[in-house]
């Protein structure tokens, strides 16, 4: 019974990260984590997060939605798999190859800024905002 909405949800246009942003405890932190971050801001949150690998940035707003958006379309049928068996709360994690560079970060313990090419996206199988699962999470991936 849930195919369908999901079909249209992954087949749909540029998404607008601003309806999958937590309020309270649920939703995601896209946004507030991984958008147009500074590098004093990532280093910081690498010297508080010892066991955090790497800390990344989308450019912009706009690239962000975008390279998540054609993300999403390319893993289109694993998401579709995934909705359809999915029990509630569950999470997809993938991860897509962009083709350019869509965003930057650190390494932890260093200082050099890398260029990122690749974007993960998790998932969570909870209706949220009307729309049957929500990203949780999207950020480029220091691979």
């Amino acid at each position: 019974a849930w195919g369908v909405p999901r079909i249209k949800y992954v087949r749909a246009g540029t998404l607008k990260l601003a309806e999958h942003e937590g309020v309270k405890k649920i939703g995601g932190h896209t946004i507030k984590k991984h958008v147009a971050i500074t590098d004093e801001k990532l280093l910081a949150r690498l010297a508080q997060s010892p066991g955090l690998p790497a800390a990344t940035s989308f450019y912009s707003l706009e690239q962000a939605e975008r390279f998540i958006s054609a993300g999403l379309r390319a893993k289109r049928l694993e998401i579709i798999r995934w909705a359809n068996t999915a029990r509630s709360k569950e999470a997809l994690a993938i991860t897509w190859y962009a083709g350019t560079k869509i965003g930057y970060g650190f390494r932890q313990g260093s200082k050099i800024k890398w260029p990122v090419n690749h974007v993960r996206i998790v998932l969570v199988c909870k209706e949220y905002r009307g729309k049957p699962y929500y990203i949780v999470s999207a950020y480029p991936e220091l691979l």
